[in-house]
C-alpha cells in the first residue's frame, strides 16, 4: 500500500543509495521497510550505517483548499572509531545529495511535494563499553519535506 509519505522516504533512500560517493562509504542501510525485524540498537559490526525513518510532522489547515503537511524524516549515520573524519566525510556526501534532492523535489512536485527544507543535524560520540574504549560516532539529520495536499 503506497502513500505520499512512504513514496518520499523510499525515493530519498534510493537516491542516497545510488550516489557514487555515498555507496562505497556505507556498509549497512536500515530502511525500516517490510521483511525481517530490525534492531534499534546499532552494533559496531554494522558500521558505517545509514538509517532513514519517520521522525515528526504537523498539518496546517489554511483557509484555502490545500492542507500544508510537514513530514520530518530522520537520517541517522553511524561510524565506528574515535576518528570523527569518516563521519564528517559521509555527512558531507549525504548533504550534497540532499541538495540535489531539494533542487528537483525528489521528482514528486506533481504529487504535491512543495519543498525540502529545514535541515538540522547533531553529532554524538556514543561509548560502546563501560570504559569508553570503543566509540560509535552518530549524526542525526532532521529533514523537513513540505507537502500541499488538496482536501
Amino acid at each position: 500500500m503506497s502513500n505520499f509519505f512512504t513514496d518520499a522516504r523510499i525515493e530519498l533512500i534510493a537516491r542516497l543509495k545510488a550516489d557514487p560517493t555515498i555507496a562505497p562509504l556505507v556498509q549497512t542501510w536500515r530502511e525500516w521497510g517490510p521483511g525481517l525485524r530490525k534492531r534499534l540498537l546499532i552494533e559496531p559490526a554494522w558500521c558505517p550505517l545509514v538509517s532513514i525513518y519517520p521522525d515528526t510532522g504537523d498539518v496546517d489547515y489554511p483557509m484555502n483548499a490545500a492542507n500544508e503537511i510537514n513530514q520530518d524524516l530522520a537520517i541517522r549515520i553511524a561510524t565506528l572509531g574515535h576518528d570523527v573524519a569518516p563521519m564528517e566525510e559521509l555527512l558531507a556526501a549525504i548533504l550534497s545529495q540532499l541538495d540535489a534532492c531539494k533542487s528537483d523535489n525528489l521528482g514528486m512536485a506533481s504529487d504535491g511535494l512543495k519543498s525540502i527544507g529545514r535541515l538540522t543535524f547533531r553529532w554524538a560520540a556514543v561509548p560502546q563499553d563501560k570504559e569508553g574504549v570503543q566509540i560509535i560516532w552518530q549524526t542525526d539529520i532532521s529533514l523537513r519535506i513540505n507537502w500541499a495536499r488538496f482536501r
